[in-house]
């Protein structure tokens, strides 16, 4: 039973429900969704479609990531290491800084450290300076960004670094991804392989822009890409492959045929004329054609021995005259020792240590030799001394005789390198190169051997010239003879029968094509669909004041008139996007058809970043901006990288929950990261404001109101700890926030973001055990007072409650 995918399943159950399809279509995609082979071998079955495909079991759900924390050192507007911490999990940060403050650095540095390339490098016509600026000027670290994400259901961090040396290019970094203890070279080990581009998490003003700039091909290609139809792309490419290879095979089979009619004509060898012949007709006989080819075959084995033959090989001839000269010099050497006093010596020296040996050993002072003189202690002692004063002869005759034996080592391993002859050939010169090779084998006494080396060396060499020049003049001939001719009729042959059975298969490969593309566009447009209606849903958030509405979005098109159209409407007139639109207004658009696509649920990135995503907004707009983050931001953690202090006023004057991040630069390209106000912080600070003016309120309302913004921030800060609790404990995204959702009370946050679940436990005893009443004491405080006035010191209250904040780490 064959195991398909979804994608697969759904193609087959299209074309099954096609009652007046042609069989042949359904087979040939199915088998295409196989393999290139099975393809082919579809093509020559006639065999009906298989239905009972196992189909695959729903993927599981992605892991899920999320930024923790990135560090930047040595990088662009980055001198000294600076660390920016993030929250884990959903919810907005906005991390604010001027131009030039290293803002931008840092979040290039996300990108650099993911992808590996930056939007700036790769999109610039003039790189030069761009990419001479990209180590920062104060800093003589070595360049380096490191990313730390949380992945939900593993409880160690991701950890990802590039790194580069003191002298390596901006794309000559070395990437590191550590992952459960064990360290990579690439995202192999994740499966983020493909989907740092497929759903690449960052988004930049400058990027949105050159969407417009490269052209609507590529706008297309950026929002299909996540549409998972890349299989039926594959399927498409294998059926159009199979169809040019067989269009090719006739026009290949004549210009096969012309080529080897060509060879024949000007070939000398009787079996030229009998192709020739075979040629000449308008349908050549193929079987007769095959038979010529494989009657009367050239010996392959004779072939491979003459192109041995051509390329015999000598020692090398300096080699010789070094090896024949070093024997010289050992053997004079030598020479020159014996018969003098050294040799004398040597030859004394053996006897002596021989005798001393003997007594030794036997304990018989008797002189081994004669068997007369007395060999006492005394004797032996003079004697050893008189060794030591000979030691240098012998040594001398011992280092001579060593140089000797090496020096004919190396001879007969240079007489060893000759090749060897190929047997069984038959060519006039082997006898004489035989000859010459035993002759050069034979290897004399050590003392002729240096005058062996000369005068048989010479005679190997014209003996094997010989055998070469002869092979390589047959090797020739047989080159420029009948080969060729049979080499061409073997292209002429395959190529012709090839022919014979591509007619029917191009057409069916035609009508598979054509039936595939419309099922792809069909497919594509529902599986669009959703991102268009979320884009719709962006634009009437941004769009506020616009007179301009977006009507629909479609992919259409195909091969280079592929393109997104999008049908918009200027007070009732329908118009064409790109020419009615401001800047602004343009670049809302893009956001709002990116957007969606950078939360879609097969992403594995629980986070987007954007990158000066207000430039060209006008102030309505920003406030649409705000709105968008906040809605984005209920599921994934969203970080914006601004200059333009308009959209945090804009978070802030609608009260939207935010952690703000301030960027600043000092001199030396020293870059600090502090954050603001988070949202729980916030409501302390609205707390504290209410409270220095409880005299201007009506009655109590003071009292009822600060107890409920200290319980809320709380609330907020027992939200972030869950998120990161659950995480850790290998919670899926999805159930995070399910849990969270459901939990209604404060106590069940709180139980959340201390066990990582709802359990019926009192979480009481534990905060106090981890915190002793820090927490527990405003906790319980704010939640009495949930629907009573307080009527305690609210100034205290709200020092209790920013100190229990400080305790669980709300940021």
């Amino acid at each position: 039973m064959m195991e398909m995918s979804r994608l697969h399943h759904l193609v087959l159950e299209a074309l099954t429900r096609q009652d007046e399809l042609d069989p042949a279509i359904a087979r040939l995609i199915n088998a295409a969704f196989s393999s290139a082979e099975e393809l082919e071998y579809a093509l020559k079955s006639t065999q009906e479609l298989d239905e009972k495909s196992h189909v695959e079991e729903d993927a599981p759900e992605v892991p899920k990531a999320f930024l923790k924390k990135v560090e930047v050192t040595g990088f662009r507007g980055v001198g000294p290491k600076t660390v920016v911490h993030f929250h884990p999990g959903p919810g907005l940060t906005l991390v604010v800084g001027r131009n030039g403050s290293g803002k931008s650095s840092i979040a290039e540095a996300l990108e650099v450290v993911l992808t590996g390339d930056s939007f700036r490098w790769s999109n610039r016509s003039a790189k030069t300076d761009w990419l001479r600026g990209w180590k920062n000027l104060h800093s003589a670290a070595r360049p380096t960004v490191s990313a730390t994400l949380l992945i939900n259901g593993q409880p160690t961090p991701l950890e990802i670094k590039r790194q580069w040396e003191d002298d390596a290019d901006h794309h000559q970094s070395t990437l590191s991804v550590k992952h459960l203890k064990d360290e990579e070279p690439d995202f192999s080990e994740v499966g983020w392989k493909d989907a740092v581009t497929t759903f690449r998490p960052l988004l930049s003003y400058n990027e949105l822009g050159a969407q417009l700039d490269k052209g609507p091909a590529s706008l297309f290609d950026s929002l299909d890409a996540v549409l998972g139809l890349d299989e039926l792309t594959k399927v498409k490419g294998l059926l159009a492959d199979a169809r040019k290879k067989r269009e090719t095979h006739a026009k290949a089979a004549k210009t096969a045929k012309a080529e080897a009619k060509a060879l024949a004509e000007q070939s000398d060898d009787p079996r030229a004329d009998a192709a020739l012949k075979l040629l000449k007709s308008r349908k050549p006989n193929l079987e007769e054609v095959e038979a010529l080819i494989e009657g009367e075959p050239e010996d392959e084995s004779r072939l491979q021995k003459l192109k041995s033959a051509a390329q015999l090989k000598c020692p090398p001839a300096e080699r010789v005259l070094e090896a024949a000269e070093n024997l010289r010099e050992a053997l004079k050497h030598l020479e020159s020792l014996e018969g003098t006093q050294v040799a004398i010596d040597t030859e004394a020296a053996s006897l002596i240590l021989g005798a001393i040996k003997v007594v030794e050993r036997t304990q018989n002072e008797s002189c081994p030799v004669c068997q007369v003189g007395k060999l006492d202690a005394a004797w032996i002692e003079e004697a050893k001394t008189k060794l030591k004063s000979m030691e240098d002869q012998k040594n001398q005759m011992a280092s001579a005789r060593a140089a000797l034996r090496k020096a004919a080592s190396d001879a007969q391993m240079l007489v060893g390198q000759a090749s060897t002859l190929p047997a069984g050939l038959e060519l006039g010169s082997l006898e004489v190169a035989a000859k010459a090779l035993q002759a050069w084998k034979d290897l004399p006494a050590e003392r002729e051997l240096p005058l062996h080396l000369m005068t048989r060396f010479d005679a190997l060499q014209a003996a094997y010239q010989a055998v070469r020049d002869e092979a390589q003049s047959i090797l020739q001939t047989l080159e420029t003879q009948w080969r060729p001719v049979k080499k061409a009729l073997g292209t002429f042959l395959d190529a012709s029968r090839e022919a014979e059975t591509v007619d029917e298969d191009i057409q069916a490969l035609k009508d598979s094509e054509s039936w595939l593309v419309a099922f792809e566009d069909q497919v594509r447009q529902e599986r669009f669909a959703p991102i268009a209606a979320r884009t719709q849903e962006i634009w009437d958030l941004l769009k506020q004041q616009s007179n301009i509405s977006l009507e629909d979005i479609k992919l259409t098109g195909k091969g280079t008139k592929r393109k997104v159209d999008m049908k918009v409407n200027v007070d009732d007139q329908e118009a064409v996007a790109l020419g009615v639109m401001s800047q602004g207004e343009l670049h809302s658009l893009l956001l709002s058809l990116f957007l969606p696509r950078l939360t879609l649920d097969e992403s594995p990135f629980s986070f987007v970043v954007l990158d000066d995503p207000v430039q060209a907004m006008d102030p309505a707009k920003v406030d649409g901006l705000a709105r968008v983050l906040e809605d984005t931001a209920k599921t994934h953690q969203v970080i914006v990288f601004t200059h333009d202090t308009r959209l945090v006023d804009a978070v802030r004057r609608l009260r939207i929950p935010a952690h703000i991040k301030s960027v600043s630069r000092q001199k030396r390209s020293k870059v600090s990261v502090e954050s603001t106000k988070s949202p729980a912080w916030q409501l302390i600070e609205d707390a504290l404001n209410i409270a220095s003016n409880s005299d201007q309120m009506a009655p109590r309302i003071a009292q009822r109101v600060v107890p409920g913004l200290c319980r809320s921030a709380l609330e907020l800060a027992f939200k972030e700890m869950a998120w990161e609790t659950m995480l850790n404990n290998g919670v899926s995204h999805q159930e995070c926030e399910t849990r969270i959702n459901t939990a209604k009370k404060t106590l069940d946050l709180a139980r959340l973001a201390l066990f990582g679940d709802n359990v019926a436990t009192d979480p009481y005893q534990t905060l106090d055990n981890k915190y002793h009443r820090r927490v527990s004491g405003p906790l319980r405080t704010t939640i009495k007072h949930a629907h009573e006035p307080y009527a305690g010191d609210l100034n205290l209250l709200i020092e209790d409650t920013k100190a229990a904040l400080k305790e669980l780490g709300a940021t």
